[in-house]
């Protein structure tokens, strides 16, 4: 508010100020972890999506008459692995307090290289297939452990 002269001029003002600094700060904390949250969605629904291919894939091969017993069985195998890593994906999902860190737990444990390997490209085999790709995959006879969790270390990156 201002005073002013005969002239118009201001000669005094009176104001006051409100310091809101604490409430921007809210502001903020709020909207990092909205975004937090956002991008967790995002990649729990991309690693939802993943295990999706093989088992419609799976499903597929079932239902064509004749298949050979030992592809009945390598298909089956698949889909239960693809099922089972869908239900790790899903408890994740259900675990709400890792939504605002953006943290995912990782289940530490002795693996298989072979196994992990496995995995990975038959979550990546439907992407590999419709662009067109050829992969060839040599391990060595012998078995490799790893230390680390089967799951993610199996999981193709949200970039692919």
């Amino acid at each position: 508010m201002a005073l002013r002269g005969a002239d118009g001029r201001p000669y005094r003002m009176a104001g006051s100020l409100i310091d809101i600094s604490e409430r921007k700060q809210s502001e903020i904390l709020l909207q990092q972890s909205n975004r937090a949250k956002d991008e967790f969605l995002a990649t729990l629904a991309h690693e939802l999506r993943n295990p999706l291919a093989p088992l419609r894939t799976g499903l597929q091969i079932l239902k064509k008459p004749g298949a050979p017993p030992q592809t009945l069985v390598r298909t089956l195998d698949t889909m239960d692995r693809q099922l089972t890593h869908m239900v790790r994906l899903i408890d994740d999902l259900l675990d709400i307090s890792r939504i605002n860190s953006g943290k995912i737990r990782l289940e530490l444990g002795r693996t298989s290289l072979r196994a992990a390997l496995q995995t990975a490209l038959e979550l990546s085999r439907p992407a590999l297939d419709a662009a067109g790709h050829a992969l060839h995959v040599e391990l060595p006879d012998g078995e490799i452990e790893l230390h680390g969790d089967g799951t993610r270390l199996a999981q193709p990156s949200a970039t692919c």
